[in-house]
């Protein structure tokens, strides 16, 4: 039997509902919806299929622990003590996003910062080469949350953000994102009689929903 994970779907606001009905289809289980975002169920193959199929979510997160994590040592120990030589290859490339504050960490500069440095610092006990940092195209992101006191890390599996389909090269001044055109589309269709109005996607995002979906040739693949 496929192992369960926890997963996490972010969407824009409002297409909470239509998500679920989408991710559900495809093989998740709802745990929890959020404001932008879904907490899931589901095997790595799931995660993938929404990766590859998801016409509504923005990212995809594989949550890898939770912990108290409202101050600098807090963080740091628990960051530390991930075994981040299962997901991180020695010597690989990693980014760290960090959301949320608390009273002992007021910047999330420094915060990502601290998130890093634990990270390294196990490699570097293991006496295994460093990952480093690139920003731009790293092998790994890493999704960090403080929200309340508590840490949720997680590894980005999306690549970039999922309404990206790759179709569209230069934006018009007034680009329509594409999960946005996708979740017009899906509330137009469910309106008797109503046709879909591609004059409101300037950049034809909306004619690109409706004729059929681009999967993601992206998606970063974590075994």
């Amino acid at each position: 039997m496929s192992q369960s994970l926890k997963l996490i779907a972010s969407c824009p606001k409002g297409l909470e509902q239509l998500l679920t009905q989408e991710v559900t289809s495809l093989g998740a289980s709802l745990v929890k919806e959020s404001v932008g975002s879904l907490e899931l169920e589901g095997s790595l193959a799931v995660a993938y299929r929404l990766c590859l199929w998801s016409r509504l979510a923005n990212r995809v997160l594989l949550v890898l622990d939770e912990f108290a994590g409202a101050t600098d040592d807090l963080l740091y120990s628990g960051m530390k003590a991930i075994p981040w030589e299962r997901h991180i290859k020695a010597g690989g490339t990693l980014s760290v996003d960090f959301n949320g504050r608390s009273a002992g960490l007021r910047n999330s500069h420094f915060a990502a910062l601290r998130c890093k440095d634990a990270i390294v610092d196990r490699f570097i006990e293991r006496r295994e080469p460093r990952p480093s940092v690139d920003k731009q195209a790293p092998e790994v992101r890493i999704n960090v949350r403080l929200r309340k006191g508590q840490v949720v890390v997680a590894i980005d599996l999306s690549g970039e953000s999922l309404h990206r389909r790759g179709y569209r090269q230069d934006g018009a001044l007034a680009p329509l994102k594409e999960n946005l055109a996708a979740a017009m589309s899906d509330l137009n269709s469910t309106a008797s009689g109503a046709a879909v109005n591609h004059g409101n996607a300037p950049t034809g995002d909306l004619f690109m929903d409706d004729g059929g979906q681009i999967p993601r040739g992206d998606v970063k693949y974590y075994s």
